[in-house]
């Protein structure tokens, strides 16, 4: 028994890496706090053939818990796992859970501190306490939008050096947690798309239609040609009243410019890419589509400065009220339009850059990617440091999020076999109404890319050239070539491009800009 536990520790300590007392000796991983505050190093307690033997009936924890010296440690996480927010009937498994990890880690744990705090208020509330000196919060579930103020604030902790010590996946921290090279946070979960075009199955049936959109993606007819000509048809045959697609001009960039092999942004060094040749390609169909009144137009509003603007946000309202026929939507709308009508999905249609085989969407290149944006970030406020480790703090989340740390132990020694990490829920029917829209969403799934547009916004020319030329059905090539060099130099100023990277084309763009820019 000795042996066959000894070999499932050993084991463990080089798959995970996370274990008290492997790898490097002179870096303890539990690292206990004093009552203090202050974090000291103490050699384990436990270890040896006894310790190892009392172990033989249970498994080996892969985020072992530490002597925090009873100090509160503040949360913000999703009322889904609040115990003092969630529904009744999850209730007592997180008040249970919250119990677990307080005697775990000997700490206690709070939820509360940031109630009462507006979305929009969140970042500026936690800057204004970290420069206090007293943090509000020590460790949340952020949106990925608040991460420019709070890293310019200095009010997240880097945590670059230590998440290549965790061994956890790429896919829950790489590119989405990460700001102008630095990690500044991980995922509980793989980052995923969440939305894709969506259309209501009953308007097109009832309009005659002999294929649904995601009939027509399965058949490997779903080109930017065929999306075209299938709103064309589509429109002539829907009733008095119901339009045939709405969506946000920048939800059509990023996620038909991803599916042409082209970006707006790109992901790893922020540089601008709107002015490739494919991402022309579609924006002039989304142009074309409105044009001919085969999507919706925006709104023209006067904005505070008296300019003309264009608001988007209403184009795809109608989805939910049955007024519209194909839209854009996230998952977490689908089980109330589900409740109303049958809804199917369907991805972007491909642009001419990418090519398939056979009429086969498995075949698609793979520069055909969907798209994620806004993801959660689990970040460490500054001055959390003084309770507990990053890795501490790392494995306090995933004993309290139990679920996602077994999966992502999964998922760890899936990409060690590069084998690719799949949706937990893969094949269940979730929201979906048929086995082909499982069957999609699966595989959309797996061609998520981040896109780091506006999460990453310190310039909004891009935005307004982007909402005019949709709109009026201006040049998008013209719009676009005179805002790159302003839009370039502010992210260089924001430290998030290099310059280093940019190339002569573009150095150029930015030095015409400089050039004429009026004086500040």
């Amino acid at each position: 028994m000795f042996k066959k536990v000894l070999s499932f520790f050993l084991v463990a300590c080089l798959v995970f890496g996370v274990l008290s007392g492997c790898g490097n000796s002179d870096k303890n991983t539990s690292n206990p706090v004093s009552n203090e505050g202050e974090v000291t190093e103490k050699e384990s307690e436990q270890g040896g053939e006894e310790a190892i033997d009392d172990t033989q009936n249970n498994e080996i924890d892969p985020f072992p818990g530490a002597n925090l010296g009873g100090v509160t440690i503040n949360l913000k996480i999703g009322d889904w796992a609040n115990p003092d927010k969630v529904d009744e009937a999850f209730k007592e498994k997180w008040v249970a859970r919250k119990k677990e990890v307080e005697e775990k880690f000997n700490c206690i744990l709070t939820f509360d501190k940031m109630d009462g705090v507006d979305w929009a208020e969140t970042a500026p509330t936690i800057i204004a306490s970290v420069a206090a000196g007293d943090p509000i919060i020590d460790f949340a579930d952020l949106s990925r939008y608040f991460v420019a103020d709070l890293i310019a604030n200095d009010a997240l902790v880097d945590i670059t050096s230590d998440i290549t010590s965790y061994n956890m996946p790429k896919a829950y921290y790489k590119q989405g947690c990460e700001w102008a090279g630095k990690v500044v946070g991980f995922n509980i979960k793989p980052f995923a798309p969440f939305d894709i075009l969506v259309y209501n199955r009953d308007l097109i049936k009832a309009a005659g239609m002999e294929k649904t959109p995601g009939e027509l993606f399965k058949e490997g007819k779903w080109s930017f040609e065929d999306f075209y000509d299938y709103c064309a048809e589509l429109k002539t045959k829907l009733p008095e009243g119901i339009d045939t697609f709405g969506i946000h001009a920048l939800n059509w960039a990023r996620g038909a410019s991803y599916a042409n092999g082209a970006a707006i942004m790109d992901p790893e060094t922020y540089i601008p890419s709107y002015t490739s040749e494919a991402f022309y390609q579609s924006v002039e169909l989304f142009q074309k589509l409105v044009a001919n009144g085969l999507a919706l137009n925006a709104i023209e509003v006067t904005r505070d400065d008296g300019t003309i603007g264009y608001n988007w946000n209403e184009t795809q309202a109608g989805f939910g009220e049955q007024t519209l026929a194909i839209s854009h939507g996230a998952d977490w709308s689908f089980e109330e339009w589900q409740s109303k009508f049958d809804m199917g999905i369907v991805p972007f249609p491909w642009g001419p850059n990418v090519t398939i085989k056979n009429n086969d969407y498995t075949t698609l290149d793979s520069n055909y990617a969907s798209f994620y944006k806004d993801n959660a970030v689990y970040a460490m406020i500054k001055g959390a440091e003084k309770k507990a480790t990053p890795e501490q703090f790392k494995n306090l989340i995933f004993s309290y999020f139990a679920e996602e740390g077994q999966q992502l132990i999964k998922d760890y020694e899936k990409e060690q076999k590069g084998e690719a990490i799949v949706s937990a829920d893969a094949g269940m029917p979730r929201n979906f109404s048929t086995d082909l829209d499982i069957e999609i969403w699966d595989w959309y799934w797996t061609r998520g890319k981040f896109e780091p547009t506006d999460t990453t916004a310190v310039s909004n020319v891009f935005f307004r050239a982007l909402y005019k030329v949709a709109s009026t059905n201006e040049s998008a090539r013209s719009a676009f070539e005179s805002v790159i060099g302003q839009d370039t130099l502010a992210l260089m100023n924001a430290g998030l491009v290099d310059p280093n990277l940019i190339s002569p084309e573009l150095k150029a763009k930015v030095a015409e800009y400089e050039a004429t820019a009026p004086a500040e």
